[in-house]
């Protein structure tokens, strides 16, 4: 099995829930008999995945330039044979005042190391361009999404199956929820494409049955107050059915589908992240979706066991 590196900055609980799908194939990886060592910019006391095979890694708190000398230094002591590199949170640094052009020079002179980036969405392809251009392959996770990388990356392009992952942890009987019956759309109104269309395809949904009620993970999101004020205004008729929710981590996100009549898709973005894991975790519990008739079905099978055939191909 492979000496394996991961590099990522994402901790398991993120809003995103980018982090938690990483760090749950960082598991399966384990269990696949991989050895792994994850450098993070995140301090590890944080991340509670323990394993005989994992050990996590903080060589800095950032991917900035000035700490290039600790990211190499702990990629040429450790002498992976592959590094995989998982979605970056977006920077505001340049890229020139990051780590990533530099260490992609550092990491030509490990022999025979593999790098691999795995791209959730479009989002990730922006992210450390550099470092990923110079990768020997992409995963990602569509046919759509492959056609989409194929437009700002040459190299090898691989479609890996999305994981079922474990919702046995997830809380059967979430808190704060008055009702037991309700559509629950998993992004918040910021992420949503053509919002304005969206809102009122949804007012429209509810003055059709007047009976149900929806709540919004995330709420507004980052929208400005102006353009909540205009999005109040589209839900004028059915504002008291409409319940506004803090980003809920992904075990909370699907304790709280468990419980809804309908998963609502109409209006996040296709090919998003959000859009897939929500797809994948309404079919998994067997909730009726809104807005996603048309979608192909999502490759299935194991991740590790993709990835692990990827990294010794």
């Amino acid at each position: 099995m492979a000496r394996l590196a991961v590099l990522t900055d994402r901790l398991p609980g993120d809003a995103s829930w980018k982090g938690a799908y990483t760090w749950e194939i960082i598991r399966s990886l384990c269990e696949s008999q991989h050895e792994v060592t994850v450098f993070t910019t995140e301090n590890p006391e944080h991340i509670p995945l323990t394993h005989s095979r994992l050990t996590v890694a903080r060589p800095a708190r950032s991917f900035s330039a000035d700490k290039l000398p600790r990211w190499t230094q702990a990629l040429l002591v450790y002498r992976p044979e592959v590094i995989h590199t998982f979605p970056l949170q977006n920077t505001a640094h340049w890229p020139s005042l990051t780590v990533w052009p530099y260490l992609d020079a550092v990491c030509k002179v490990l022999p025979q190391t593999k790098r691999v980036s795995t791209m959730f969405d479009r989002e990730d392809f922006v992210t450390a361009p550099a470092w990923h251009a110079g990768a020997d392959g992409w995963t990602v996770f569509s046919n759509e999404l492959e056609s989409e990388a194929r437009r700002v990356y040459q190299g090898r392009i691989d479609v890996v199956p999305l994981e079922e992952m474990s919702w046995s942890s997830a809380d059967n009987s979430p808190e704060g929820f008055e009702e037991r019956d309700y559509v629950f759309i998993p992004a918040p109104v910021s992420e949503w494409h053509h919002r304005q269309h969206a809102l009122s395809i949804l007012a429209d949904h509810l003055i059709h049955h007047p009976e149900t009620c929806v709540y919004i993970n995330g709420g507004w999101g980052d929208l400005s107050l102006s353009e909540r004020r205009r999005g109040w205004s589209q839900l004028s008729h059915v504002a008291s059915r409409v319940r506004l929710m803090e980003a809920q981590p992904l075990p909370k996100f699907v304790a709280r589908a468990r419980v809804a009549s309908h998963l609502w898709l109409e209006g996040i973005a296709p090919n998003s992240w959000r859009y897939m894991l929500s797809r994948q975790v309404a079919q998994t519990l067997g909730k009726e979706m809104i807005g996603s008739a048309n979608d192909s079905a999502l490759p299935s099978g194991s991740t590790a066991n993709f990835l692990s055939r990827l990294y010794l191909s």
